[in-house]
Protein backbone atom coordinates (compact mmCIF):
# COMPACT_ATOMS: atom_id res chain seq x y z
CA UNK A 1 0.00 0.00 0.00
CA UNK A 2 1.54 3.54 -1.03
CA UNK A 3 0.23 5.27 1.98
CA UNK A 4 1.45 2.95 4.52
CA UNK A 5 5.05 3.44 2.79
CA UNK A 6 4.71 7.28 2.81
CA UNK A 7 4.48 7.26 6.56
CA UNK A 8 7.98 5.65 6.88
CA UNK A 9 9.20 8.72 4.91
CA UNK A 10 10.22 10.79 7.59
CA UNK A 11 9.80 14.47 6.03
CA UNK A 12 6.12 13.41 4.48
CA UNK A 13 5.00 12.78 8.38
CA UNK A 14 7.06 16.26 9.57
CA UNK A 15 5.05 18.25 6.53
CA UNK A 16 2.19 16.70 6.68
CA UNK A 17 1.53 17.38 10.16
CA UNK A 18 1.91 21.24 8.94
CA UNK A 19 -0.36 20.95 5.94
CA UNK A 20 -3.20 18.77 8.20
CA UNK A 21 -3.21 21.39 11.27
CA UNK A 22 -2.89 24.19 8.92
CA UNK A 23 -6.07 26.26 10.10
CA UNK A 24 -9.00 26.25 7.22
CA UNK A 25 -8.37 30.34 5.86
CA UNK A 26 -5.84 30.13 3.98
CA UNK A 27 -7.28 27.49 1.71
CA UNK A 28 -10.16 29.81 1.27
CA UNK A 29 -7.79 32.66 0.79
CA UNK A 30 -6.09 30.71 -1.65
CA UNK A 31 -9.06 29.73 -3.75
CA UNK A 32 -10.39 32.83 -3.80
CA UNK A 33 -6.93 34.48 -4.97
CA UNK A 34 -7.13 31.66 -8.01
CA UNK A 35 -10.44 32.83 -8.95
CA UNK A 36 -9.49 36.44 -9.02
CA UNK A 37 -9.94 37.20 -12.91
CA UNK A 38 -13.53 35.84 -12.05
CA UNK A 39 -14.36 38.46 -9.33
CA UNK A 40 -12.50 41.27 -11.40
CA UNK A 41 -15.17 40.35 -14.40
CA UNK A 42 -18.01 40.06 -12.14
CA UNK A 43 -17.28 43.45 -10.84
CA UNK A 44 -16.73 45.23 -14.10
CA UNK A 45 -19.69 43.22 -15.68
CA UNK A 46 -22.10 44.69 -12.71
CA UNK A 47 -20.64 48.39 -12.65
CA UNK A 48 -21.55 48.33 -16.81
CA UNK A 49 -24.84 46.87 -16.70
CA UNK A 50 -26.80 46.49 -13.20
CA UNK A 51 -28.54 43.03 -14.16
CA UNK A 52 -26.19 40.98 -12.90
CA UNK A 53 -26.62 41.67 -8.85
CA UNK A 54 -27.60 37.55 -8.54
CA UNK A 55 -24.34 36.90 -8.68
CA UNK A 56 -23.51 38.80 -6.30
CA UNK A 57 -26.09 38.44 -3.85
CA UNK A 58 -24.71 35.05 -3.88
CA UNK A 59 -21.13 35.70 -3.36
CA UNK A 60 -22.30 38.53 -0.09
CA UNK A 61 -24.77 35.19 1.18
CA UNK A 62 -21.78 32.78 1.28
CA UNK A 63 -19.56 36.31 2.93
CA UNK A 64 -21.95 36.11 5.31
CA UNK A 65 -22.30 32.58 6.13
CA UNK A 66 -18.55 32.06 6.49
CA UNK A 67 -18.19 34.58 8.09
CA UNK A 68 -21.07 33.88 10.97
CA UNK A 69 -19.62 30.02 10.79
CA UNK A 70 -16.38 31.17 10.96
CA UNK A 71 -15.77 29.51 14.91
CA UNK A 72 -17.21 26.41 13.88
CA UNK A 73 -15.10 25.79 11.00
CA UNK A 74 -13.24 22.66 11.05
CA UNK A 75 -9.46 22.45 9.96
CA UNK A 76 -9.78 19.27 8.48
CA UNK A 77 -12.45 19.24 5.44
CA UNK A 78 -14.42 16.87 4.11
CA UNK A 79 -12.60 15.48 1.05
CA UNK A 80 -15.20 14.86 -1.15
CA UNK A 81 -15.97 18.83 -1.25
CA UNK A 82 -12.79 19.49 -1.46
CA UNK A 83 -12.25 17.95 -4.68
CA UNK A 84 -15.64 19.56 -5.87
CA UNK A 85 -14.08 22.70 -4.96
CA UNK A 86 -10.78 22.04 -6.82
CA UNK A 87 -12.68 20.97 -9.84
CA UNK A 88 -14.96 24.03 -10.04
CA UNK A 89 -12.37 26.43 -9.45
CA UNK A 90 -10.34 24.54 -12.39
CA UNK A 91 -13.84 24.94 -14.46
CA UNK A 92 -14.13 28.56 -13.52
CA UNK A 93 -10.96 29.14 -14.32
CA UNK A 94 -10.62 27.82 -17.63
CA UNK A 95 -14.51 28.88 -18.99
CA UNK A 96 -13.02 32.63 -18.08
CA UNK A 97 -9.91 31.66 -20.51
CA UNK A 98 -11.73 30.62 -22.83
CA UNK A 99 -14.14 33.74 -23.21
CA UNK A 100 -17.16 31.61 -21.10
CA UNK A 101 -17.43 34.30 -18.25
CA UNK A 102 -21.33 33.54 -17.58
CA UNK A 103 -20.04 29.84 -17.12
CA UNK A 104 -17.34 31.17 -15.04
CA UNK A 105 -18.88 33.05 -12.90
CA UNK A 106 -21.55 30.10 -12.12
CA UNK A 107 -18.27 27.43 -11.62
CA UNK A 108 -16.46 30.27 -9.66
CA UNK A 109 -19.58 30.63 -6.92
CA UNK A 110 -20.46 26.15 -7.36
CA UNK A 111 -16.79 26.16 -6.22
CA UNK A 112 -16.94 28.61 -3.48
CA UNK A 113 -19.66 27.00 -2.15
CA UNK A 114 -18.27 23.45 -2.43
CA UNK A 115 -14.94 25.28 -0.19
CA UNK A 116 -17.53 26.38 2.28
CA UNK A 117 -18.75 23.06 2.95
CA UNK A 118 -15.89 21.18 2.85
CA UNK A 119 -14.91 22.60 5.89
CA UNK A 120 -18.55 23.26 7.57
CA UNK A 121 -19.27 20.71 10.51
CA UNK A 122 -21.07 17.54 9.89
CA UNK A 123 -19.92 17.38 6.58
CA UNK A 124 -17.63 14.52 6.93
CA UNK A 125 -19.56 11.67 6.15
CA UNK A 126 -20.87 12.65 2.75
CA UNK A 127 -21.68 9.31 1.20
CA UNK A 128 -21.27 7.38 3.84
CA UNK A 129 -23.85 5.76 6.36
CA UNK A 130 -22.73 6.49 9.76
CA UNK A 131 -19.22 6.79 9.19
CA UNK A 132 -19.23 3.57 6.69
CA UNK A 133 -18.32 2.93 3.36
CA UNK A 134 -21.77 1.60 1.53
CA UNK A 135 -18.95 1.91 -1.87
CA UNK A 136 -19.21 -1.86 -3.67
CA UNK A 137 -17.59 -2.89 -6.94
CA UNK A 138 -15.39 -1.04 -9.14
CA UNK A 139 -15.91 2.17 -7.01
CA UNK A 140 -14.32 1.23 -4.06
CA UNK A 141 -10.95 1.92 -5.34
CA UNK A 142 -11.90 5.60 -5.95
CA UNK A 143 -13.99 5.78 -2.53
CA UNK A 144 -10.57 4.95 -0.72
CA UNK A 145 -9.07 7.82 -1.74
CA UNK A 146 -11.83 9.86 -0.36
CA UNK A 147 -11.19 7.81 3.44
CA UNK A 148 -10.24 10.55 6.10
CA UNK A 149 -6.90 9.55 6.70
CA UNK A 150 -3.85 11.20 7.89
CA UNK A 151 -1.80 10.17 4.07
CA UNK A 152 -5.44 11.15 1.98
CA UNK A 153 -6.17 14.52 3.68
CA UNK A 154 -2.53 15.58 3.43
CA UNK A 155 -2.31 14.85 -0.42
CA UNK A 156 -5.73 16.25 -1.06
CA UNK A 157 -4.92 19.64 0.47
CA UNK A 158 -1.42 19.76 -1.03
CA UNK A 159 -3.01 18.74 -4.58
CA UNK A 160 -5.33 21.49 -3.93
CA UNK A 161 -2.28 23.71 -3.04
CA UNK A 162 -0.34 23.18 -5.74
CA UNK A 163 -3.79 23.71 -7.95
CA UNK A 164 -4.86 27.16 -6.69
CA UNK A 165 -1.31 28.22 -7.13
CA UNK A 166 -0.54 27.20 -10.59
CA UNK A 167 -4.28 28.29 -11.24
CA UNK A 168 -3.14 32.15 -9.73
CA UNK A 169 0.34 31.96 -11.94
CA UNK A 170 -1.53 31.16 -14.88
CA UNK A 171 -4.02 34.09 -14.36
CA UNK A 172 -1.82 36.27 -14.13
CA UNK A 173 0.77 35.50 -16.85
CA UNK A 174 -2.73 35.94 -18.74
CA UNK A 175 -3.08 39.54 -17.40
CA UNK A 176 0.00 40.69 -18.15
Amino acid sequence: MPSLRLLHLPGFVRWGIHIDIAPQWPWLALQSLALWPVWAWMSQHLLERADNALGLALLAAAASLTWRQRHRLRPSPCLRWLAGALAGTVAAVLAHTLGESDWAKLFALLSLVAALQAFLPGSQYVGTQSGRHVTAGPWRWLSKGFDNTFVNRVCHKAAFVVAMLALLAWSLVRAL
